[in-house]
């Protein structure tokens, strides 16, 4: 059955005569609901019609959820964030993304690309073994190159505090656990990216956030108890880990799920590691080039223009699962279609209003101080919007196993950041940096776009071996 129709029936029954029908194609409901003269936009206007919408679609509703609780976790940063810049100012700001964004980039690169190749696989090797062996394989390998960072951290962070190097270290102790931990939140997410997942994807930024504004409302808020709250909001997804590997019952790992990971997993570690480039490789480079008050102005622009992220990303994020699961073609094919109408549409809109109101929004979120920030945001806006369209293509792609194309879309991208940072930063500090985002982010939506024109209408073979077939309920 596809997975647009997986909701109870029940959940039509009361519906009104000639109002929309739970158990139907969700794309041509909407259409019935969007047109059909007066009575169609009663329908479209009737709280109850979109409700009978969203019952039909389990895709709308894991959507829907997703980008609401990122909604919701980004208010609760809006918090966060002024109550940081107010209280530590631009050069405490500066510390803080000296050793979060790193230890971010760090964290994924470690995954080596396992948790999204487990979840692909999932139909074909039991969730324990997959667990099993990408825990396993993180903790030898990230466990070394973690060793040998710690002895790198007070090179890289000469100039910062004390404290600043200190929690560097301990995070670097935590981050070997990342392959497993976020294989386990992958492999949930391909079952349904619902309220469950949602609140343990979530787990970090929330529990950081919370004790920020904690210590700042008990007036014990320093660059070192902030670090103290992410590093332990960063441990809140090793609790869904344990609970998942307890749960398994029975897990090994097992050289031959390794063997058939890795195929899709050096592609998706490869990209992986080349978007997170693209997308952090800024903030390291800006860390060592510009002062610390410059870094905490563009870290403010960065998680402004990222607002737009959080009103699509519920889209992606579903798509995986539904796509990887979808046994029509013509009804992925619309599903992806309307997906990246929205994007566009969503995103470009909040964009327009961010770059018109960019003075007003930072002197009222962050304080006057901040304002000098508002060049580097609507450079960065353009940015913004093709990340969010990126996002999309890379989930659709990556769940035709097409990774692949996904991979040397992401390569370009970090050679031009690359060049980029090393050429525009050091004239032009943190605005270069931000042209440099936004023509990389564009330019991979661009090299796509472009593979999926040559393609047509035709179906480009997978970079993978299928293996056995997806099950279908």
């Amino acid at each position: 059955m596809p997975a647009e129709n997986l909701a109870p029936h029940g959940l039509g029954a009361t519906q009104a005569p000639g109002g929309p029908d739970p158990d139907a194609d969700p794309v041509v409901e909407a259409n019935a609901m969007l047109g059909g003269g007066g009575r169609g936009l009663w329908y479209a206007l009737h709280p109850s019609a979109w409700r009978s919408v969203l019952a039909s679609s389990r895709y709308r509703r894991e959507a829907l959820t997703s980008s609401a609780m990122s909604i919701a976790a980004f208010s609760i940063g809006l918090v966060t964030g002024p109550v940081l810049a107010r209280t530590l100012g631009p050069q405490g700001r500066g510390e803080i993304a000296a050793v979060v964004q790193p230890a971010w980039l760090l964290g994924w690169l470690l995954c080596f690309g396992l948790p999204l190749a487990a979840a692909y696989w999932l139909d074909d090797v039991p969730e324990g073994d997959l667990l099993a062996t990408t825990a396993s394989f993180g903790l030898a390998v990230g466990g070394v190159i973690c060793l040998a960072l710690w002895f790198v951290a007070p090179v890289y962070l000469a100039g910062h505090s004390a404290a600043t190097l200190l929690w560097a270290r301990l995070f670097l102790v935590i981050l070997p656990l990342s392959a497993g931990v976020n294989t386990a939140l992958e492999i949930r997410r391909r079952r349904g990216a619902d309220l469950a997942w949602n609140v343990w994807r979530l787990g970090p930024p929330v529990g950081s956030a919370v004790g920020i504004v904690a210590l700042a409302l008990g007036g014990m808020l320093t660059v070192g108890s902030a670090l103290a709250c992410y590093f332990v909001g960063g441990l809140i997804p090793l609790v869904f880990f344990i609970r998942r590997f307890w749960h398994c019952r029975t897990y090994r790992p097992s050289l031959s799920a390794m063997r058939q990971l890795l195929p899709y997993a050096w592609r998706s570690a490869a990209q992986t590691g080349a978007s997170s480039v693209t997308g952090r490789l800024d903030q390291v480079v800006l860390a060592t080039v510009v002062p610390s008050a410059q870094l905490g102005l563009y870290a403010v622009a960065v998680t402004t223009a990222s607002i737009t992220n959080m009103l699509t990303i519920g889209l992606p994020l579903a798509l995986f699962g539904h796509q990887r699961a979808e046994p029509q073609g013509a009804r992925s094919a619309e599903r992806y279609r309307r997906s990246l109408l929205t994007t566009v549409a969503v995103s470009s809109g909040v964009a327009l209003a961010l770059a018109l109101l960019a003075p007003l929004l930072l002197r009222l979120a962050f304080g006057r101080s901040f304002e000098a920030a508002q060049t580097s945001l609507r450079i960065l806006l353009p940015g913004s919007v093709a990340f969010d369209v990126l996002g999309l293509m890379t989930s659709k792609l990556s769940a035709d196993g097409r990774v692949g194309e996904v991979t040397r879309a992401a390569f370009l991208g970090a050679a031009l950041t690359i060049v980029g940072l090393v050429v525009v930063v050091p004239r032009f500090g943190i605005e270069g940096a931000s042209a440099v985002t936004s023509v990389t982010f564009a330019s991979q939506v661009a090299y796509l776009a472009l593979r999926e024109r040559r393609h047509g209408a035709a179906s480009p073979r997978p970079d993978v071996a299928l293996g056995a077939p997806p099950h279908h309920p």
